[in-house]
């Protein structure tokens, strides 16, 4: 008679038990584990871009060396894709402002000049801290088109909060487009 008593009383505290084993204590030790299984599956993919950044900068470095050798040549100078970077590394040095990146985006023949097209660049300048940055890097791209007849700003953008991270720092864009010989 006891043990009939005892016995639902007894499975109910065993089922209760292994609830809470079940529920209590294992559920939340198998969610951090599938939490830092994420964490690392994310922290390797980070460290995949970062490798990815790093690459394609010393990348563009190397394009840099390549294209300053190339516009030491005189025959090199009839060519946009190397003379238009080294013609805004020294447009910005002017300002002070050094590590331009250029990319050439598309080339549209011009109608009404047979044999000529516009050539449209992307122009990144790097931005430092300070609002000085911010306003030469600016002031340098109004001075663009005075520069050279044949070069036009379409556009210019730029992040600048300086509280702000960014992935590759803050930049200030342009499209500058180049009127050029068709190549």
């Amino acid at each position: 008679m006891k043990l009939r008593r005892i016995l639902p009383t007894g499975i109910s505290g065993a089922v209760a038990i292994g609830l809470f084993c079940a529920y209590g204590v294992a559920a939340p030790a198998r969610r951090v584990r599938e939490l830092r299984s994420a964490l690392a599956e994310t922290n390797g993919s980070l460290r995949q871009a970062r490798n990815s950044i790093d690459q394609t900068r010393e990348l563009e470095s190397e394009c840099a060396s390549i294209r300053s050798q190339l516009a030491a040549r005189a025959e090199a100078m009839t060519s946009p894709l190397v003379s238009f970077p080294a013609q805004m590394s020294r447009h910005f040095r002017q300002f002070g402002i050094e590590n331009i990146t250029t990319r050439v985006n598309t080339g549209i023949p011009e109608s009404e000049l047979p044999g000529y097209q516009r050539t449209f660049w992307s122009v990144a300048v790097p931005l430092g801290g300070s609002q000085s940055d911010v306003d030469r890097a600016l002031l340098a791209f109004s001075g663009l088109e005075s520069a050279n007849p044949s070069w036009r700003v379409h556009t210019v953008s730029a992040f600048a909060e300086p509280e702000v991270k960014v992935l590759g720092g803050r930049r200030a864009m342009a499209t500058i487009s180049v009127l050029t010989r068709q190549f």
